[in-house]
């Protein structure tokens, strides 16, 4: 991401790791990779496309990565600010499924 992903990418690449980036496009890990390769140019950068809103895609990814060190669940989305009590249940469900379900199958591969 832009973000923490690409602070969190560069700072693993200064340490040596080779990296495995995971988002729904390339493109979404563009800014990630080319913080990564510009702290270490000698780590090896890979990307695997899967969606948090499918947890099968993730540990599919996380397949084809193969043994894996650190795992860093950086996702987010784009909840509107609403007092709890005003979340309908649709939208908490979609949150779960992002923030919980999704991460438990990514640290349980």
């Amino acid at each position: 991401g832009e973000g923490l992903g690409r602070a969190l990418a560069a700072r693993f690449a200064q340490g040596g790791y080779d990296l495995a980036l995971i988002s729904r496009s390339k493109a979404g890990s563009a800014a990630a990779s080319a913080a990564a390769k510009a702290a270490n140019g000698q780590i090896q950068v890979s990307y695997q496309s899967a969606d948090a809103n499918d947890p099968e895609t993730i540990r599919a990814a996380l397949d084809m990565v193969g043994p894996v060190d650190v795992l860093i669940y950086n996702v987010r989305d784009r909840f509107a600010r609403r007092s709890p009590l005003d979340i309908d249940l649709p939208d908490l469900e979609a949150a779960f499924r992002l923030e919980v379900v999704s991460a438990l199958a990514a640290a349980t591969i």
